[in-house]
């Protein structure tokens, strides 16, 4: 009874908006632009959310309605069917490279990979349709029982990548050649190495800062765009700080290219060509340097929830996602070292018979 009673308040709200007259179609495409209204003064991912309802939601879903008056032929309801069959889809259809305008070039679904990525691609975009849809259920524009036929189920276990990660002797490898090759890029690569942050938080980073006293750096537009973190330093990443914050005006960015900031996904490609002539295999993006210092960082000894809050992650669960293998790897030598030690001998003329599994 409550789910009819706050239908009809809603459908009042509605009518009362449109001069008691029934309410305009409402269809995909606008939940669509009103969630992107709100997402822009909420969360500082617009580009991608965009680009997302751009490509994948609206070129099939846009004209279908959720809400409003009665259905047109040129305006259809959106089913629950229609939903599954547009997420499959999404799944089954390769990615789109870089090609010129009218010769579509795609990337063909060959390996496991292939697959796993094209499904995890069609996850995000019904996790953003279904935003959009909510949004407007909570906003009171379309009834609350109409959220039901949205409710299809993402493909399962796919969207935790193969990470990817260098060890130390490449990393360093890469750096040398990098100090000869390409200076700026080399520079970039350390910081990333140093702190483990994501490009766009180095791109946007200000001499100032870098807290020299505290040993740390402090990201203000992480990826969340909510939360300030300090990333603390090591001795070797303060002097590499040191070194570039010295006799620098405050508002400087950090890191330049060629006297600039660096452009979105600038460093990929001359990274990529480093990498083979360091003789790394396959060649790496920015981004594999992250994972490098998570990587590293485990290995090391290190604290899975201080590596979260280093990473900027929002809690452990996404930290796991990524890095559970070297978690464990971890946690396998932590235990050897710290579990309790009983000291008994074994009992009188006991023998031990290892079994071998194959």
């Amino acid at each position: 009874m409550l789910d009819v009673a706050a239908d009809w308040w809603r459908e009042e709200r509605r009518r009362a908006a449109y001069d008691g007259e029934p309410p305009r179609i409402y269809t995909v495409a606008d939940a669509c632009a009103d969630y992107l209204g709100w997402y822009r003064d909420h969360r500082k991912a617009l580009e991608r959310a965009e680009y997302t309802i751009q490509r994948y939601i609206l070129p099939i879903l846009g004209n279908y309605q959720i809400g409003g008056g009665p259905p047109t032929d040129s305006h259809r309801p959106l089913t629950r069917t229609l939903v599954r069959k547009w997420h499959q889809d999404c799944a089954a259809t390769p990615a789109q490279l870089r090609s010129k305008p009218g010769k579509p070039r795609f990337r063909p679904l060959e390996t496991d990979e292939d697959r796993r990525k094209r499904q995890a691609t069609a996850n995000r975009s019904l996790t953003v349709l279904k935003a959009a849809l909510n949004f407007a259920v909570k906003e009171g524009i379309v009834p609350k029982a109409t959220a039901d036929l949205w409710t299809v189920s993402p493909f399962r276990g796919v969207d935790a990548p193969k990470i990817r990660f260098l060890e130390r002797d490449e990393l360093l490898r890469l750096l040398r050649t990098l100090r000869d090759r390409d200076p700026d890029l080399a520079l970039l690569a350390e910081a990333v190495a140093h702190t483990g942050c994501a490009f766009g938080e180095l791109r946007s980073l200000q001499v100032d800062d870098y807290l020299p006293g505290s040993q740390a750096i402090m990201i203000r537009d992480g990826k969340t765009g909510s939360r300030k973190r300090g990333i603390f330093l090591s001795d070797e990443g303060a002097a590499f700080f040191d070194r570039q914050t010295a006799a620098r005006p405050a508002s400087a960015p950090m890191l330049l290219r060629r006297n600039r900031r660096w452009h979105k996904a600038e460093p990929n490609r001359p990274l990529r060509q480093a990498c083979l002539e360091a003789q790394i295999h396959p060649p790496i993006g920015i981004h594999i340097l992250r994972h490098t210092y998570a990587s590293l960082y485990l290995m090391a000894g290190g604290d899975l929830p201080a590596l979260s809050k280093q990473l900027g992650h929002a809690d452990t669960r996404m930290t796991l996602r990524h890095y559970a293998h070297l978690a464990d790897h971890w946690r396998r030598e932590d235990a050897a070292k710290h579990v309790p030690r009983l000291g008994l001998e074994p009992p009188a003329g006991a023998t031990v018979t290892r079994i071998s599994r194959r």
